[in-house]
């Protein structure tokens, strides 16, 4: 490296530390212009571009350093950083195909990270593709067993009809969370759908102590409520129908006979 080569990289890294990226980025763009291949010069030009938040040409330096030292370890995490933090851009102006498309980068540089395939599934959720979120949510399940992860499943395993396994994962929830009223109103739900009244009411009553003023609690813990008397008491229901038609049966004979 002769001297004035030097003397442009060690402005570049003066101006770094100053945080002028800009600046930076054309004195390391200027030292690159004779030594392409520089893995340093493109990893510090990368960073500038980074902190400057131009995510694609940070990307493009730190993916240019890994083809040539493929271990460079560093490069690696802050190309991931990249990849993460553009798929968040992307994800925040709802620009989620190619929020996917990063989180997929991403992934191939960090497959076991279970916050970002849980980011997948919310992705594929939003977007009605619920059996590939309910893959990602396994997935992240496998990693990391988050009660946030459980809940989210058991949302699209709901939407899928698949109630034997959106009960599974509500249970797991509230073995953790008890109060979560989410996963208490969507189990009390389901309970009911299955005639199951007595499971349901528990989850009612306990909601209606969590947001006693709830129409929509308050209307199933009714219905429940009274399906679950029904249900308890149907033998003496059915032996005092059966007493009420035999005595009008008789009063009718016995009218009939005074005729």
């Amino acid at each position: 490296m002769d001297l004035k080569a030097k003397d442009i990289f060690q402005t570049g890294l003066e101006q770094f530390e100053a945080k002028e990226f800009e600046a930076a980025v054309e004195s390391f763009s200027a030292f690159l212009q004779n030594n392409p291949d520089d893995v340093t010069a493109l990893f510090n030009r990368g960073l500038c571009y980074y902190e400057s938040n131009n995510l694609d040409n940070a990307i493009e330096d730190f993916s240019k350093v890994l083809s040539i030292n493929s271990n460079n370890a560093v490069a690696k995490e802050k190309l991931s950083n990249a990849y993460f933090k553009r798929a968040m851009a992307a994800y925040d102006k709802e620009d989620l195909d190619n929020a996917l498309v990063d989180f997929d980068a991403y992934l191939k540089l960090n497959p076991d990270d279970d916050v970002v395939i849980f980011n997948k599934g919310i992705i594929y959720s939003k977007t009605e593709r619920k059996k590939e979120a309910v893959a990602e949510f396994t997935k992240a399940i496998t990693l990391n067993t988050k009660t946030e992860y459980f809940l989210n499943r058991a949302l699209d395993y709901f939407i899928l009809k698949d109630l034997d396994k959106c009960l599974s994962d509500l249970n797991d929830v509230l073995k953790a969370t008890p109060n979560d009223t989410t996963a208490l109103w969507l189990r009390a739900s389901i309970n009911y759908e299955k005639d199951n009244y007595e499971a349901s009411k528990k989850d009612l009553e306990k909601l209606l102590l969590l947001k006693p003023d709830n129409r929509a609690v308050k209307d199933l813990y009714f219905t429940t409520s009274f399906s679950y008397y029904i249900e308890k008491n149907k033998y003496w229901a059915l032996t005092l129908l059966v007493l009420l038609i035999t005595a009008v049966f008789f009063s009718i004979k016995a009218l009939m006979k005074r005729s």
